[in-house]
């Protein structure tokens, strides 16, 4: 795995959709390339964040809905708004995935309450890049960046009825610590 700088893309000063003004620049402009099937891991820049914002919306609204068995125009309201919270997070690791130039897809994550623990909020991959290993090798990649950063552990939840996910976590020694359960009443 190779080690390369890279600059940001993104603005000097952006505007957040609750109207602060942001600072903020990413604090690791480092990214990495797997050479097995040229996959790299990037600093998400605000053109990324427009392409995979609609995707990601959907993915979170179906999630929502699913879970909390809302309408589909509920769910995307709350995907919207978990979006919102999340693009404005502090803390927030913000990665593109891409196999050569083409952009497969998105980590993101932030740090939990235990300093030593990142939380994966989502490893995203685009329908087209899917059941080719990039999401396999995305994350060992992340894997080994956090660990780079200082942490120790990464947290994740996962819906229990998105079995590639669940045998892609599990397969990369991920253990299952608690289960949500709900029942409608």
């Amino acid at each position: 795995m190779n080690k390369k700088i890279d600059g940001f893309f993104g603005l000097d000063r952006m505007e957040n959709p609750l109207g602060r003004a942001s600072n903020r620049k990413p604090k690791h402009n480092i990214y990495f390339i797997s050479m097995e099937i040229n996959i790299s891991l990037e600093e998400m820049s605000e053109v990324h964040r427009s392409i995979l914002e609609p995707s990601l919306t959907d993915h979170f609204a179906s999630d929502i809905q699913a879970f909390l068995k809302l309408s589909r125009e509920e769910s995307q309201g709350i995907a919207v708004q978990k979006l919102k919270s999340i693009w404005w997070e502090e803390d927030g690791l913000f990665l593109v995935i891409k196999q050569a130039e083409k952009l497969c897809g998105a980590i993101i994550a932030g740090q939990s309450e235990a300093k030593e623990q990142i939380v994966l909020y989502e490893l995203f991959i685009l329908p087209d890049c899917r059941n080719q290993k990039i999401g396999t090798i995305a994350l060992e990649m992340f894997q080994t960046k956090v660990q780079k950063m200082g942490y120790q552990q990464i947290a994740l939840s996962v819906m229990a009825n998105n079995s590639n996910a669940l045998k892609l976590y599990t397969g990369m020694g991920f253990e299952t610590l608690s289960h949500l359960m709900v029942k409608d009443i």
